[in-house]
């Protein structure tokens, strides 16, 4: 890992990527069923992402603030993900996630359909395990921080790190 990939968020953009992987990387350490695989884990990242920035823009949220961007109902990113994956995706800023736009958007019929699949069971899961419609990606921060931690010690168990 570079410095570069452990700085903060400086854009409301960067912040939408960094919201969207911590809801991909909660899902996966659910031992949810494999709706995101390897090689589709970036692209489910920007499709999230690009729905989070379209919410955070029409709310006129910035910065850390996007995490105030409902997972569901009418305000939700999970609709924009379903029914407006591809304005979204043209919408959003071009960097970081470049490539990952160009294949969607301009892929064979059947990736960006499976992206949009996987990246609104990630939000449902994230809903469903709320317990609430409407919870804010705020509201999920809990639960994510502590499967980033049960991660980080399943890691540590793995190279030998007592001292974690």
């Amino acid at each position: 890992m570079t410095a570069e990939a452990l700085r903060a968020p400086e854009s409301t953009w960067e912040y939408c990527l960094s919201a969207a992987d911590e809801l991909v990387a909660w899902h996966l350490a659910q031992d949810a069923p494999a709706s995101v695989t390897t090689d589709l884990h970036p692209h489910v990242v920007l499709l999230l992402a690009a729905a989070i920035h379209a919410r955070a823009t029409e709310a006129r949220l910035q910065g850390p603030a996007v995490a105030d961007v409902a997972l569901d109902g009418p305000e939700g990113a999970v609709d924009l993900v379903i029914r407006d994956a591809r304005t979204v995706l043209r919408a959003a800023p071009a960097r970081p996630g470049e490539a990952q736009r160009e294949q969607l958007l301009d892929s064979p019929a059947a990736l960006l359909p499976t992206v949009q699949v996987a990246a609104a069971f990630v939000l449902l899961h994230h809903t469903a395990t709320a317990g609430t419609v409407g919870a804010t990606i705020r509201e999920r921060a809990t639960a994510m921080s502590a499967a980033r931690r049960q991660q980080a010690r399943a890691v540590a168990d793995i190279m030998g790190d007592d001292d974690w």
